[in-house]
């Protein structure tokens, strides 16, 4: 449905008088980031899901390239650099069956994440301290994610 509305929504954006000063998709919503782009304006992901489930949606096309056959047959866990590793029988849903097309649209959201100039997900430092400090500093998840890095908020700024 947003591959489709897409026209229309490239159209209400550039008749506006004043453009937005930022567009916000949801992960489901990432084929509306070339808008963003092609007028020139800041955009960004929110994946209302915990940190965990962003890292393995943005390294899924890397794992994708990485590994032979189903995920959930694999016999070691699945290595998210920084992170606490995934077993195979953990994987979300759409990974479950590399033939189905859900899983080729997951890959996709994956990549198309990526081309957002940041990424909200519903999580907090000490809920997933790991994989939040993997998303920020780990040097090869972040040159999958090459997204700016924001800096650490201290519990006085976010309280």
């Amino acid at each position: 449905m947003v591959r489709e509305a897409v026209p229309v929504v490239r159209s209400a954006i550039a008749a506006m008088d004043r453009r937005p000063d930022a567009l916000f998709v949801d992960h489901f919503g990432t084929d509306a980031l070339p808008i963003a782009a092609e007028l020139n304006i800041p955009k960004y992901v929110y994946v209302p899901s915990t940190a965990r489930f962003t890292a393995l949606t943005v390294y899924c096309p890397v794992l994708d390239q990485e590994i032979e056959g189903e995920y959930v047959d694999q016999l070691e866990d699945l290595r998210i650099p920084g992170c606490k590793p995934v077993r195979p029988e953990d994987v979300v849903d759409p990974m479950l069956d590399r033939n189905d097309q859900q899983y080729d649209e997951y890959v996709r959201m994956g990549k198309q994440i990526l081309l957002s100039d940041g990424i909200l997900f519903n999580s907090w430092e000490d809920l997933e301290p790991k994989t939040i400090q993997a998303l920020r500093e780990n040097q090869a998840l972040r040159s999958v994610v090459n997204i700016p890095r924001l800096p650490r908020r201290s519990t006085k700024e976010a309280g």
